[in-house]
């Protein structure tokens, strides 16, 4: 395990040069994108089990899989972004820690615009700040605490080995067609003190799964099934 930043020259994750020291990052690295750090651009899968950028005042491109955790944990950070930074890039941000640590993540507003997806058997992450995805947020393993935050997206979905623990969360979710909120199979939910609002847009066809748990307050706006 090694703390790894990006160098001044930035450039793609995959690239020596892209890194102070000229070291890739792995799976058990610690990433560290200062203020001194040039834009980077996940091109090809990349890894590592934190990811610190809160002074960061570039931009992070997400152009291809990433994945952030791994059996240990970095005193509970898993992403923390800033402010002065840019997140730009469509692809999925998959957490798969397994260390039992709850691993907090900050947005700092920044809008994922890919897939985030919680698949760590053990997982524990929990939202420091507000979080928005242009898309989906799955929990498929693990546990995702949103801790009273405000989060937005097209579909939550808790799967059979999930679990999510909602608090006085609102959770927000708009999509055209299809499914909004999906709770499938014997994962965990503890939503009774949460606010869950679909917007459903276009026609008919947009689905409510509630999976038989209990829900504070549900507003369901536009046709559903």
């Amino acid at each position: 395990m090694a703390l790894i930043e990006a160098s001044a020259a930035g450039g793609k994750w995959s690239a020596k040069a892209a890194w102070v020291g000229e070291v890739v990052p792995g799976a058990g690295d610690d990433v560290v994108l200062g203020a001194a750090s040039g834009s980077i651009t996940i091109e090809a899968e990349a890894k590592c089990r934190s990811l610190e950028a809160s002074a960061y005042k570039k931009t992070l491109t997400i152009s291809a899989a990433f994945k952030i955790g791994t059996t240990t944990s970095n005193g509970g950070l898993c992403i923390k972004f800033g402010a002065g930074m840019t997140l730009a890039g469509v692809s999925t941000v998959t957490l798969v820690s397994t260390s039992g640590t709850v691993e907090k993540i900050t947005t700092a507003g920044r809008v994922f615009k890919g897939q985030l997806v919680c698949e760590g058997t053990g997982g524990k992450w929990q939202l420091e700040d507000s979080f928005a995805s242009t898309t989906e947020i799955h929990v498929a393993k693990g546990e995702l605490k949103t801790n009273g935050q405000t989060v937005e997206a097209t579909v939550f979905w808790v799967e059979t080995a999930g679990s999510a623990v909602l608090g006085t969360s609102t959770i927000k979710c708009t999509r055209a067609s299809g499914e909004l909120w999906k709770f499938a199979g014997t994962g965990s939910l503890s939503a009774a003190e949460s606010t869950i609002e679909g917007t459903a847009t276009g026609g008919e066809g947009k689905s409510f799964v509630g999976g038989g748990q209990t829900y504070g307050t549900v507003i369901l706006i536009g046709q559903f099934t």
